[in-house]
């Protein structure tokens, strides 16, 4: 008998047809879901469903870094592969370490960039259909925000692959 999930026909669904910026999001939902579930786990002694959550978590990190395009996304390549690897280096101290705090500081890091990545989706989707960034109640990305890597549209874009 199968089982079937509406919600991973979902994903998969926004996966093979979205564009690669939605998939970067889907990607960054993925690992701060698998980073709450191996939270969770700790919670209630679960070892083995933490070290799932936390291969899961880490393995998605993997796939955003290996999407990065050092060629077109340049410094900003660079720093969000800095970004991810400690991200993974929290999230692996927490399995080791068998403590939680780590995994809230990896889970507020993708929170933070999943905002920043959402933000750029809106803007490109308002260029796109050339109306200026003014969503009512949405601010503008901030121009600092991890160093600048969502200031400017095209450059946070070009620093990931399009081969989703």
């Amino acid at each position: 008998m199968s089982f079937f999930d509406p919600y991973q026909a979902y994903v998969e669904g926004s996966v093979f047809s979205g564009n690669p910026l939605s998939n970067v999001i889907a990607l960054y939902e993925g690992a701060i879901d698998s980073v709450r579930m191996a939270r969770q786990c700790f919670e209630t002694g679960d070892i083995l469903g933490r070290g799932r959550s936390i291969n899961k978590a880490i393995t998605i990190l993997t796939e955003l870094i290996a999407t990065l395009d050092h060629e077109k996304g340049g410094e900003i390549s660079a720093n969000l592969l800095r970004l991810y690897a400690y991200i993974q280096n929290r999230i692996q101290a927490a399995h080791c370490q068998k403590t939680e705090k780590p995994l809230f500081e990896a889970e507020k890091l993708l929170e933070t960039m999943l905002e920043g990545w959402r933000q750029a989706a809106e803007k490109l989707d308002a260029e796109a259909r050339g109306v200026g960034y003014a969503t009512p109640g949405v601010e503008a990305p901030n121009p600092g925000f991890y160093g600048g890597f969502f200031s400017d549209a095209p450059a946070y874009v070009g620093a990931i692959s399009a081969t989703f």
